[in-house]
């Protein structure tokens, strides 16, 4: 059996989501600013529970988030570069004219692998909203994930579209 596990360390809050990733190899100093810069980011971070109760708003069946951005409800979800890679940045938009809805963060797990709970916030408005993440590698070279869009509507009540998405090593 071949095990193999990504070198990077993967800073996760205490709400599960993800602040940054650091490099194995890096010196003392970038250990001593990621830790900085985490600690500064949870104070401000929304504290919600990892079973918060969520409405579903659609699913997205056949599109794989790896391969094409997708469409539920009229919300677009993009990734890029194309081909989704883990350990490589990825950049996440989503373009939205679901209205009473804004799109906040994702909810990455993985389906085969049990990687734990990954969510990377969404900065933005005006329909238009992005964010970043890198993914950690898993013992096999294709990983499949359940992404989750989390909205928040008026009254600040959360809401999600399920997507699909398989990276390769």
């Amino acid at each position: 059996m071949i095990v193999d596990h990504s070198s990077n360390v993967y800073v996760i809050g205490p709400d599960g989501k993800w602040l940054d990733t650091i490099e194995y190899d890096r010196p003392f100093a970038g250990y001593l600013a990621a830790y900085e810069k985490a600690s500064k980011n949870i104070s401000s971070l929304s504290l919600r529970g990892l079973r918060q109760e969520m409405t579903s708003l659609g699913k997205s069946e056949n599109c794989d988030l790896g391969k094409r951005p997708c469409t539920v409800k009229g919300v677009e979800v993009a990734f890029s570069p194309y081909p989704i890679k883990t350990e490589k940045e990825i950049r996440m938009s989503v373009k939205s004219t679901l209205k009473g809805y804004t799109p906040v963060e994702f909810d990455f797990v993985g389906i085969e692998q049990n990687m734990g709970l990954i969510r990377p916030a969404l900065t933005g408005g005006d329909g238009i909203f992005q964010g970043g993440i890198k993914l950690p590698l898993c013992e096999s070279s294709t990983m499949r994930w359940k992404v989750r869009l989390i909205l928040k509507d008026q009254l600040s009540k959360l809401h999600f579209i399920e997507y699909s998405l398989e990276t390769k090593e």
